[in-house]
């Protein structure tokens, strides 16, 4: 009786942290073939005095080579313009796995987080002697769906006439400036305090101003394998890396390294996919600047972060780049393991960032 005491007890402590972690809402190998090079034909020749040993190195010196570098880098042009639209959800969830009947008073399963789709309008201002641009960015549609606990607090959509009132429908239209790098990063934002002060009051309004933050407008346009890739150019099956943190609340802090591998296609767009895994060195770091979480080393949990590039090496432009993660925390009730439906919590967490080109 004292052991299911001292378990009943854990789970409780655990259900009103998760619970508590689950009120906020989120702020925001299928391996592509490579074609091999193929020589080309050898045309006969009439009177067959050409020597074989110079047709076969006219050859070689026509066949391109496969591991030669290539530049994997973005490229402007004065008037140039681009539509794109960027897509973003950020979830949490919370759910009961085992008897009714064992679960506590008050307890709901639910999620919360945020679906966002933004869709702007690129135009190149200037371009600079180092490759990079000045980048006049437009708001051109905003869809917003918030929710809290299974229940939808903020629907926005700017297609819909009964939003026109809403802060959020103040954005479409609007933008600011960024300084822009070939290699896919925003050195500086500019006029964007015109678009902050057009939002008025009411519901929607810091969410609207938080769509125009300096760090929400750096990951809807910044592109990591191209800013990781400190060459410049990469040959085929080479890889990179860098480090991505998140923060998931009462679950802890985890640290991923992105590997980046380049995947050159034949005909198409340049592939560059993503695999993450957890990162050894940098959680080892993070345990020393942090206090440990109360319920971090609680839970079994299963990880799967992964993403693409597709880059248009003709145009020097982004056709798609997409990350996706997906996590479940576990927690067994001990004393029921070895039942047919054992007592267990699980938490879980959604990310998703996707832009494309659209036009």
């Amino acid at each position: 009786m004292a052991r299911a005491g001292i378990l009943s007890g854990i789970m409780s402590v655990v259900l009103v942290l998760l619970l508590i972690a689950a009120s906020g809402c989120q702020r925001d190998d299928m391996e592509p073939a490579t074609a091999e090079p193929q020589a080309p034909a050898i045309t006969a020749v009439a009177d067959g005095n050409v020597p074989q040993e110079k047709t076969e190195r006219a050859v070689r010196e026509e066949v391109p080579d496969a591991n030669a570098p290539v530049e994997l880098a973005l490229t402007f042009s004065p008037g140039e313009v681009a539509t794109y639209k960027v897509t973003t959800e950020g979830y949490k969830s919370v759910e009961w796995r085992g008897p009714v009947v064992g679960r506590p008073a008050g307890f709901v399963d639910g999620r919360s987080g945020t679906h966002v789709e933004i869709s702007f309008e690129q135009r190149v201002r200037e371009v600079r002697a180092d490759g990079g641009a000045v980048l006049a960015i437009t708001i051109k549609g905003l869809k917003y769906t918030g929710e809290h606990r299974n229940k939808v607090v903020l629907d926005f959509d700017h297609g819909r006439p009964e939003d026109s009132a809403n802060p959020l429908a103040a954005l479409i239209g609007k933008g600011y400036t960024l300084i822009f790098s070939p290699g896919g990063e925003m050195l500086a934002v500019e006029d964007v305090e015109a678009a902050r002060g057009a939002v008025p009051a009411g519901p929607g309004q810091a969410t609207a101003l938080r769509l125009l933050s300096e760090e929400q407008i750096r990951r809807r346009h910044e592109i990591p394998p191209l800013m990781a890739l400190k060459e410049g150019s990469a040959s085929a099956g080479q890889t990179w890396s860098d480090i991505r943190t998140f923060s998931f609340g009462d679950m802890g802090l985890k640290a991923y390294e992105r590997i980046y591998t380049f995947r050159p296609v034949a005909d198409g767009p340049a592939v560059v996919e993503m695999k993450a895994i957890l990162s050894s060195s940098a959680a080892q770091e993070m345990h020393k600047q942090q206090t440990a979480s109360p319920m971090s080393g609680m839970f079994d949990n299963v990880d799967d972060y992964a993403g693409r590039l597709e880059l248009d090496l003709d145009r020097g432009q982004v056709r798609m780049y997409d990350e996706q993660m997906q996590i479940e925390w576990v927690i067994v009730d001990p004393a029921t393991a070895q039942e047919s439906r054992p007592v267990a919590l699980t938490m879980g967490a959604t990310r998703l960032h996707r832009l494309e080109q659209v036009q």
